[in-house]
């Protein structure tokens, strides 16, 4: 059970990690997972020592982390060069990427890095729609995403809004009066808050006619509402002087700026409330913000949303409404969001459909690592690896953010490319030498075929195979073997040869339905 719990709420268990959970009880793991430190040992270790070759133009050039960790202020001075130079903008992308594979696989705090997948996720940004994007993402990354995965959904919501990447990926950054640009106001309803289902466009054509908004409490939203927010959030910009804009009044740094100037002042109308005209700085948008952080059709879709990543594609009413309930309690709280995925954890729903999901590429692959106990340093063709698999983390162009159903990740064109990948992956420390796989210090000695299959299939899945199962592999691994010799004799007289054996055992079962559930 411990190794199911682990397969669905960190990217993959580890011998250490199911050892960890039974020795205490599910509630108090969740719960310290759920209030996770800046302490990240492993991960600080790894990331001092990293590097990585990048192919740019023909030649290859070594990255170590510099750029993640700098200021917007301190990355902006090379969006002040016209042109941007290429190979300099897509650096604190790459470091971005490498940096989150490296907590994926090694971080102590496995479910906080669930958590921001999930708001990179619902938050989606794409480092190919804009040179800049990919320039600031690091500070998107660190100071919106990781910052408020377990924090207060509005303070949440305002830091997005916010955020120079979200503000270039849906136009806001040069939305100004007559006319507004639409496209944050129309995601930020249909995407990150009140969702799609509360479109009612085409059930009300007037204001008037949508249930509660006479009172000021519109049940959904219409055309008219996106306009009007799109209106309230004008002059919400990027100090970006010398780049676009020439007004000296603006500031030169990629941080947010409210450009007084560019703001629609005027009165205006949303979800049946009336907003007055002239207010104070910001108040706008801000009380936006509030309104639909705060609407019952939000509670619903993101509950909804964080279910489906947490407990199954189609998850049951009864655990949304747990999970709703737990969102409305704690709107005020700072850590809302951990109260919520706290509720669902501990629910008798996230018992009952474990191992009913599939793992995204990238959670395939880092299981793997872990359970094989893979020394992983990240490397630029990883990126390409999981793109091959439909996984585009970081540069998935639609704002939607990746599908999170089965169906989508698991079928004939994708199966093969997964288990390609895999076989592909159980070899890799010979393409990269700074990659290391050792599984005969970590293979017991053992005497049979069998042996070896059900410790392998334990560290993996978690529990023995059953008969039906263990025959045919075991016929695979001993094909090319003379009659009546043991494994473990192979293993002493040829232990390279018992390497590679041991490598197509953990390659087999890796491609197994088991493995690639969670």
């Amino acid at each position: 059970m411990n190794h199911q719990r682990l397969n669905r709420t960190t990217y993959g268990p580890t011998e250490a990690s199911v050892k960890a959970l039974d020795a205490t009880n599910w509630e108090q793991w969740v719960q310290q997972q759920l209030h996770p430190t800046d302490e990240d040992p492993e991960v600080d270790q790894r990331a001092k020592r990293w590097e990585m070759t990048m192919k740019f133009k023909g030649s290859e050039k070594k990255i170590a982390f510099r750029d993640y960790f700098k200021t917007a202020e301190e990355l902006w001075t090379v969006a002040q060069q016209k042109p941007i130079p290429d190979f300099e903008a897509n650096r604190p992308f790459m470091e971005t990427l490498a940096y989150s594979w490296m907590k994926q696989v090694y971080s102590q705090w496995q479910l906080n890095e669930l958590m921001v997948e999930f708001w990179h996720n619902h938050f989606n940004v794409s480092c190919e729609t804009d040179r800049i994007i990919a320039l600031l993402f690091p500070v998107y990354d660190r100071e919106v995403i990781r910052k408020h995965a377990l924090g207060n959904f509005r303070q949440f919501l305002e830091a997005v809004a916010q955020s120079p990447c979200m503000l270039y990926y849906l136009d806001n950054v040069h939305s100004k009066a007559s006319p507004a640009n639409e496209n944050y106001a129309r995601e930020l309803m249909e995407l990150h808050t009140m969702g799609e289902a509360a479109y009612v466009n085409h059930l009300y054509q007037h204001w008037k006619e949508v249930p509660g908004a006479l009172e000021g409490k519109a049940e959904g939203f219409i055309d008219e509402d996106i306009y009007e927010v799109a209106r309230a959030f004008t002059g919400w910009t990027v100090g970006n002087r010398r780049r676009e804009h020439q007004d000296p009044a603006i500031p030169s740094n990629g941080k947010f700026y409210y450009n007084e100037r560019w703001h629609d002042n005027y009165q205006k109308r949303i979800l049946g409330r009336e907003f007055g005209s002239h207010r104070g700085t910001m108040q706008d948008g801000l009380d936006v913000l509030d309104m639909v952080a705060t609407h019952p059709a939000t509670a619903k879709f993101i509950c909804t949303k964080l279910c489906r990543w947490l407990v199954a594609d189609t998850p049951p009413q009864s655990v949304i409404d747990k999970a709703v309930k737990a969102w409305q309690a704690n709107e005020q709280a700072e850590d809302q969001i951990a109260n919520v995925v706290h509720a669902i954890l501990l629910s008798s729903e996230f018992e009952q459909h474990l191992g009913q999901k599939i793992k995204r590429p990238n959670i395939l692959m880092t299981s793997f690592i872990r359970a094989t106990n893979m020394t992983f340093t990240p490397f630029a063709d990883f990126h390409w690896l999981l793109g091959d698999m439909g996984y585009h983390q970081y540069t998935w162009g639609p704002p939607t953010g990746h599908p999170d159903r089965s169906d989508y990740w698991v079928n004939s064109n994708m199966l093969l490319k997964r288990w390609n990948a895999l076989g592909n992956a159980i070899y890799v420390d010979e393409a990269q030498p700074q990659i290391t796989l050792d599984l005969l210090e970590q293979t017991p000695a053992i005497n049979t075929a069998e042996e070896a299959i059900q410790y392998w299939a334990k560290r993996l899945l978690g529990a023995p195979l059953e008969t039906a199962k263990v025959t045919p592999l075991t016929t695979a691994l001993m094909a090319d073997v003379e009659y009546d010799t043991t494994l473990g004799e192979v293993r002493s007289n040829h232990p390279e040869w018992y390497h590679h054996k041991l490598r197509k055992l953990i390659g087999l079962l890796a491609c197994t339905p088991e493995f690639q559930q969670r």
